[in-house]
């Protein structure tokens, strides 16, 4: 890790020589793990160190070979769909998932309010021109969803990486059905100790006792 006039940067060293060097351009995570990405043209990739907070130190980024450093792992639309509230692909007419340049204008970083609620705009204005008014309008809340509409709207970042896409979630709303975005791998094992760090929350969370003998859902 050094820091170099124009920001941070994570440089690769082989016998005292520099083979590759990119900058911190964007952090990712945060409560448990950060990890980084840098951008090449209009391309994102994942820097090969993360940051893990439990341990207080740096190592691997999840799924790294710990005798090289690789710098090569690209990031698509679907990485940040549960990333980053938005971004547009240059070529639109492309398969969103796996055309891998972006239009940096359009990157909306972090996850924000409307991924949750749906859109704002109606309620930011009535809420505005209502002060007065404290009941919540024009805007999906948590409380008003049904059991599989919150299950739902979790699973859109909380299923696994695997399965089928069949359109972008970047346009998924509170209350939509989650079939119409992505088809599941129903082979996927649920065994937590052969789960990855894209593991499928929902899948485990609904195998649970827990869950089967009551109304219990992903934040209860």
């Amino acid at each position: 890790m050094e820091k170099h006039n124009d920001g941070m940067y994570q440089v690769a060293y082989e016998n005292g020589k520099i083979v590759n060097q990119q900058r911190f351009d964007i952090s990712i995570g945060g409560v448990k793990t950060e990890t980084y990405l840098y951008w090449k043209g209009n391309r994102l990739f994942q820097l090969p160190i993360s940051y893990f907070k439990a341990l207080y130190e740096w190592t691997n980024s999840p799924g790294y070979n710990s005798t090289s450093a690789d710098y090569s792992r690209l990031i698509t639309v679907g990485c940040l769909e549960c990333h980053a509230s938005f971004v547009q692909a240059k070529d639109q007419s492309a398969d969103p998932h796996t055309n891998v340049d972006f239009d940096k204008n359009t990157l909306i970083m972090g996850v924000d309010c409307e991924r949750c609620h749906g859109p704002a705009g109606d309620h930011v204005y009535y809420q505005t021109t209502h002060p007065e008014d404290k009941t919540a309008r024009h805007i999906i809340t948590y409380a008003a969803l049904t059991r599989a509409e919150k299950i739902n709207m979790c699973t859109v970042c909380h299923s696994g990486s695997s399965g089928t896409t069949l359109r972008s979630t970047f346009e998924f709303k509170p209350n939509d059905n989650i079939n119409d975005y992505k088809i599941e791998d129903m082979f996927l094992t649920i065994d937590p100790s052969k789960l990855d760090v894209h593991a499928n929350q929902r899948r485990l969370l609904m195998a649970s006792k827990c869950f089967i003998n009551s109304n219990m859902d992903c934040v209860t």
